[in-house]
This record gives C-alpha cells, sequence and structure tokens, in this order.
C-alpha cells in the first residue's frame, strides 16, 4: 500500500491508495524459515536529511518524515 499526501491543500489527512498491479500484503512472500528481515535504522537510511528516494523496478519513490516524525512513501 502506498500512503501519499492529497493534493488538496485544506485537507491534512492521508489518503490510502492501492492499484491493481500491487501485491496485497496477504500476497506477499515470507522470509525462509530461520532467517530474519534486514532491519535499517532510519537515522541510517536518511542520514540527517528528510528525504530518501528509493528506486524499484524502474521507478522513483521518495520516502518522507513529516513533522510530526512520520513516514510517508509517495510515488
Amino acid at each position: 500500500m502506498i500512503r501519499s499526501i492529497n493534493n488538496n491543500p485544506n485537507n491534512f489527512g492521508l489518503m490510502n491508495r492501492m492499484t491493481e498491479s500491487e501485491t496485497p500484503p496477504s500476497q506477499l512472500t515470507q522470509p525462509e524459515a530461520g532467517t530474519s528481515p534486514r532491519v535499517v535504522a532510519s537515522s541510517d537510511l536518511f542520514e540527517g536529511g528528510r528525504v530518501v528516494v528509493i528506486e524499484h523496478a524502474g521507478q522513483q519513490y521518495r520516502l518522507l518524515i513529516t513533522r510530526n516524525d512520520r513516514l510517508i512513501l509517495q510515488k
């Protein structure tokens, strides 16, 4: 699921969207037995900044830290 900021400046809420081409969370592959997912501290990922660009499958996504110290992923 991708969370994005609504483009309406009068609406400060978040809206959720999921396209048909995205894999629902229930169908994501699980790590093999006995392995753990990689854990990365946000401070290591952002290195003092507030935005990180992630390239995935030829597309760029922005991971942002909000004023309320939450994370938002934008396509």
